[in-house]
């Protein structure tokens, strides 16, 4: 397994580059951990990312990582402090 940490610049940001990131490492099972509430939306395992009231929150998507669901129980979730799971 593997992990691929990715922060928020304007590299990153730009749209043709995320959407390659985001299909290698789907293809790949590589998860990705990032600053950025984009990434963390469109398909990142886990974002840590500043809410509009500027408070870091964190951001669990098992939606486009359906290989890793299995491990992250309801019990794990509460347990880590995960404040939204996207299903």
């Amino acid at each position: 397994n593997a992990v691929l940490v990715l922060f928020d610049s304007p590299e990153m940001s730009r749209n043709k580059s995320k959407l390659y990131i985001l299909s290698k490492c789907k293809a790949k099972h590589i998860a990705i951990v990032t600053s950025s509430m984009d990434y963390a939306e469109s398909g990142a395992l886990l974002g840590i990312v500043k809410g509009a009231d500027q408070k870091v929150k964190t951001i669990l998507n098992l939606k486009h990582n359906g290989f890793l669901r299995n491990k992250f129980t309801d019990d794990l979730i509460a347990r880590v402090g995960i404040e939204e799971v996207i299903r």
